[in-house]
């Protein structure tokens, strides 16, 4: 619970340097993850989870793109979700330990630089696989630094198929189907 209310108090602190500081880097990441297969079913999809969504710069980032498909966004941090809120997210505090929706409800999920900063990686990963239809795609990146191994076998163990594995600098990415 200690690295929950840290985690959480700092984003709150940081919410307002927060997308000068780590615009350039998201959307290097963004481009990185998001190739012309996956902007397809980005555009045919009903509905997204943005896990760890931040400020919502995913959600700038798909709008410079065209794309204004409607997303859900969870976060801890409740000034972080104020933000995100005003970006035209659906907010949900929440914690993705324990997703706070039904099983099968999305067919597209992503966490971009969050999962690191989670108590249990592993709960996590379990979440995300639960609230995925089968087929649904996972696109999730770590920080480099925080990588020790454990995600490849986290998503293997909860019926994710890693599809491709991307260098996205600091952090890498991972591509998974729900099967």
């Amino acid at each position: 619970m200690e690295k929950k209310r840290i985690i959480r108090e700092s984003y709150d602190f940081s919410v307002e340097t927060y997308d000068a500081r780590y615009k350039d880097l998201q959307y290097q990441k963004y481009s990185i993850m998001l190739d012309s297969e996956i902007i397809n079913r980005i555009n045919n999809s009903k509905c997204l989870f943005d896990l760890g969504v931040g400020t919502g710069l995913f959600k700038d980032f798909l709008k410079d793109h065209g794309i204004k498909s409607k997303i859900i966004g969870v976060d801890i941090s409740s000034k972080m979700l104020k933000k995100a809120k005003k970006k035209r997210y659906i907010a949900v505090q929440g914690d993705v330990e324990m997703l706070p929706f039904k099983d099968r409800v999305v067919d597209i999920a992503f966490s971009f630089t969050s999962i690191q900063n989670v108590e249990n990686i592993e709960a996590a990963i379990k979440e995300f696989s639960r609230i995925l239809m089968p087929n649904g795609i996972l696109i999730l990146t770590i920080l480099r630094k925080s990588f020790q191994g454990g995600i490849p076998y986290f998503l293997h163990m909860n019926n994710l198929r890693i599809l491709d594995e991307r260098d996205c600098g600091e952090d890498i990415g991972f591509v998974c189907v729900k099967v």
